[in-house]
């Protein structure tokens, strides 16, 4: 197993150490504990921040309320297609909430794998999301072409065309499936029912997923010729938004079966030939397939190819880290000294009077991309060319961010997620790593931490290294409760000795597979556990 850290000191760490033994039960008064592990594993270990927890308890927050909860104040208002959404964007802005949504979730799936032996809440929050992208406040707009003065749009949301909503569903529940591993949206079919009542589609993980992969295998433009996508915006076919199928096609569990790498070639091949500008490395506009002649809108759009070089990332690397020097290079425009932004639209070589909201989208989607790249000194252009706009980060309550409800009275996810997204993201945790470290029944039998009592607590590192547990715990300025540590899947005859510290540690229970751990009061400090495992 690859193990990083991500720059964060660990003072006072809540290291938890479990080790099951074979063939003998209790404590293991006879058992042999000498592989106890050590504190100082952890400092190789990945550790989340207080500050990026506190940023995830604010959209765990927004995410597990009812689905029907999209409020404008954090997920932004009920834009219809064709409001602009500010300077720069092609086209006009779309209905936001699908993206507000989808992107931030993605956030939460790459902070997930920093503590792949808990789960819980990022869990709850994933599961919200996607109840909230079923919600037809946000792809109703799909059956309202004609109403809302549209050339394009249809009677089927799922099929065959939307693929900016249809991909976006696709891939939060396939990374739910990867966290969860409990087949909920594989098994169970999801519906989509209109706001009155009067229509209802149904899909699941897997039907969606085949159904995305046959299209973009077959689909031909009026010349007869193979595109290897799904329209986005019909007839149109954006490179970026077919990037978040292809993706997923790269994650789906091994009992969908399905040819990823087909798919993933084809598309790789078919954009780098057509889509990509041979001098700027920026992914062109769009294509439109199923006009008389089939043209190419070469417009070079610096949110959508940034958008486009990281999901690619993850399934063609190597392709992705060739054009990825000379697109970067071109992309960022300076807007101060050490500070800089990429356009959502085509580079304007610094011709503005000062970035908008717009040009924080492309600045979001690249800022992500240079972490993915470990561009340490792009990276941080782009950190402060985002946060000129988006402010400073405070703490209220357990949460923290960009939450000063003045300087963003709508839209608060928006800074929030894309930043919780690039802070997670490092050139070992990303979307490659994702792809390269499929999960299997295996996984999910290893012992986690099931249940932290206490909701305010801070849990920083959950790594099973067999046969060894590691979880770290704190309160921050929040709690000074206890709190219980529910573990599960642990050996039924095994023999298990729990640490703080260097001292053996008994306060806990057992009960056949799960044990119960209540630690001493949480603070600001972290404080250190360690369990032995019987050999």
């Amino acid at each position: 197993m690859m193990y990083w850290r991500t720059g964060f000191t660990t003072a006072c760490v809540l290291a938890l150490v479990l080790v099951s033994a074979c063939g003998t039960s209790g404590t293991g008064s006879t058992a042999d504990f000498t592989e106890s592990g050590s504190v100082a594993a952890f400092e190789q270990l990945p550790f989340v921040s207080n500050e990026q927890l506190g940023m995830f308890n604010y959209i765990h927050s927004i995410s597990v309320t009812p689905p029907d909860a999209i409020n404008s104040e954090d997920w932004g208002p009920d834009l219809p297609f064709g409001v602009a959404a500010g300077a720069g964007a092609p086209g006009g802005a779309v209905n936001m909430h699908r993206y507000t949504i989808a992107f931030t979730g993605y956030g939460v799936s790459m902070l997930a794998e920093h503590t792949p032996a808990y789960r819980e809440r990022y869990l709850e929050t994933m599961d919200g999301m996607i109840q909230k992208l079923l919600n037809p406040l946000v792809w109703e707009y799909w059956l309202r072409g004609d109403e809302l003065g549209f050339d394009w749009g249809g009677d089927n949301p799922i099929h065959p065309y939307n693929i900016m909503y249809t991909a976006h569903l696709q891939l939060l529940m396939a990374f739910y499936e990867r966290q969860a591993g409990d087949r909920k949206y594989i098994d169970n079919d999801v519906e989509l029912t209109t706001a009155d009542g009067s229509q209802t589609w149904t899909t699941n993980l897997a039907d969606l997923s085949r159904d995305i992969h046959q299209q973009s295998l077959a689909n031909k433009d009026t010349n007869g010729d193979n595109f290897y996508s799904v329209a986005c915006e019909t007839p149109w076919v954006f490179t970026c938004c077919n990037t978040i199928a292809q993706l997923a096609f790269a994650i789906l569990p091994d009992s969908i079966d399905l040819d990823a790498a087909a798919a993933n070639t084809r598309f790789v091949e078919w954009h780098g030939e057509h889509m990509l500008d041979p001098e700027t490395k920026y992914y062109y506009q769009r294509y439109k397939p199923y006009e008389e002649v089939p043209e190419f809108d070469t417009n070079l759009p610096g949110a959508y190819s940034s958008w486009a070089h990281h999901f690619m990332h993850g399934f063609a690397p190597e392709f992705v880290e060739e054009h990825y020097p000379a697109f970067i290079d071109n992309a960022i425009e300076m807007v101060e000294p050490g500070a800089g932004i990429v356009s959502f639209g085509s580079n304007r070589n610094g011709e503005f009077e000062a970035p908008g909201l717009a040009d924080m989208i492309g600045t979001g989607y690249a800022a992500v991309l240079t972490r993915e790249m470990g561009d340490a000194d792009s990276y941080a252009l782009l950190r402060n060319g985002f946060d000129a706009v988006a402010g400073e980060r405070i703490w209220v309550g357990s949460h923290y961010g960009y939450l000063n409800r003045s300087y963003w009275p709508v839209f608060m996810v928006f800074p929030n997620g894309f930043t919780l997204w690039a802070e997670a993201t490092t050139a070992e945790n990303n979307f490659r790593s994702v792809v390269e470290d499929p999960r299997g029944p295996e996984f999910y039998a290893q012992p986690f931490v099931a249940q932290v009592s206490n909701r305010d607590a801070f849990v920083n590192q959950a790594v099973w290294d067999d046969p060894v547990l590691y979880v770290t715990v704190n309160g921050a300025d929040v709690t000074t409760e206890t709190t219980d540590l529910v573990l599960r899947n642990l050996d039924e005859n095994g023999a298990y000795r729990v640490y703080i510290g260097e001292e053996v540690y008994t306060d806990w229970t057992r009960s056949g597979t799960e044990l119960t751990i209540t630690t001493p009061a949480l603070s600001s400090g972290l404080l250190k556990i360690r369990v032995v495992e019987a050999q």
